[in-house]
Order: structure tokens, then C-alpha cells, then sequence
């Protein structure tokens, strides 16, 4: 015997069933979504997390290095400020009550390169005067405020006449070297 409502259950069971797994599936791929963004997203934070940190340890070293960064200045001579070091060394003699001559000036061509391409100027002085006054050349020359190289010191007596009319003159030759570099050229605005 054949009863008419339960086939209208049936389909109606069979429907419901059909829905459900539907929604089951839908909802699944829903949640599978749902994880995979989470998942990414807690990716992103962890490693921006990470690039804080990294950013906190360079600051740090910034922040450490303050000190040296600003006597690297001194260590280098810009290569368009090559003339400032001429100059500074031909100041050496007036300073020091002395004469000073400087010659075989010669500087590393670095007009067309990188920043950051290094190179050396070298000079040749001739001084002379009295002791003290080749002494305080040699002095200031080693305290420039630049690193520099000082060789082949030469000095020399060149006294003239009797003991009481001498002449006291004494001569000072010596190489002078210093690092230039070629430095970021800030355009104009």
C-alpha cells in the first residue's frame, strides 16, 4: 500500500537533505576561505613585526654610530672641496711665522665618476724659517682636519755668515697626501 504523504515526505526529506549538504559545502569553502585570509594576514603582521624589529636594530646602530659617521667627514675630502685642503695647507706658513711653498699639487681625476668613488690628492711643500716656525709648519700639517699622509720629511740647516751675524734658516720639505671622495650631488629644487 502506497500512501500518498509519504512520498511528499520523501521529497521533501530528500530536498532538505540536498539544502543541508548544499549549505554544508558552502559553508565549508566559506570557513576554508575564511583561514587561508587569516592565515596570510597573521603572515603579514608577523613579518611586519619582524621588519620593526630590524628597524629598531638599525635605529640603534644609527643612533651608535653617531660618532663615527661624523669623523668620516675627516677622513675624506669631498673631491669639489680639493681646493679647501690646498688652501688650508697654504696657510700653514703664515700661521707659523714661516714661509711656504707648495708645488707638485696633483689630484686624482674624479670628475665623471660614482658617488662614492675614492680617490688621492698629493702636494709637495717647501717651508723654510726659523726652528720654531718649521717645527709649528710640520705640527699644524699633521693636525690638519683632514686624514692626511705626511713622508718624506726633510729638514735642513742652512745657516750663512759668522756665528754673530748668522743667518738661522732652516728648510722643510715633505709629501703631503689626503683621501678624496666623490659625494652625492644634491639636485636643486
Amino acid at each position: 500500500m502506497k500512501h500518498p504523504g509519504h512520498t511528499s515526505f520523501l521529497i521533501l526529506a530528500a530536498s532538505v537533505t540536498l539544502l543541508v549538504g548544499a549549505l554544508y559545502l558552502y559553508m565549508h569553502y566559506q570557513v576554508n576561505i575564511s583561514v587561508s585570509k587569516a592565515t596570510a594576514a597573521r603572515e603579514v603582521a608577523q613579518k611586519e613585526g619582524a621588519y620593526k624589529e630590524k628597524e629598531k636594530d638599525v635605529l640603534k646602530m644609527y643612533q651608535a654610530t653617531v660618532a663615527e659617521r661624523a669623523q668620516l667627514a675627516g677622513y675624506f675630502i669631498p673631491a669639489d672641496k680639493t681646493v679647501d685642503f690646498i688652501e688650508a695647507v697654504e696657510s700653514i706658513g703664515p700661521i707659523s711665522g714661516g714661509s711656504l711653498l707648495l708645488s707638485s699639487i696633483e689630484a686624482d681625476p674624479l670628475d665623471v665618476t660614482k658617488p662614492g668613488t675614492q680617490g688621492k690628492v698629493h702636494a709637495h711643500v717647501e717651508a723654510h724659517g726659523s726652528w720654531v716656525s718649521i717645527m709649528k709648519m710640520l705640527m699644524f700639517a699633521e693636525r690638519l682636519p683632514y686624514k692626511v699622509t705626511i713622508n718624506n720629511i726633510h729638514i735642513a740647516y742652512e745657516g750663512t755668515g759668522d756665528t754673530k751675524n748668522a743667518s738661522r734658516e732652516w728648510r722643510l720639505s715633505f709629501n703631503i697626501e689626503a683621501n678624496i671622495i666623490v659625494t652625492l650631488v644634491k639636485k636643486p629644487s
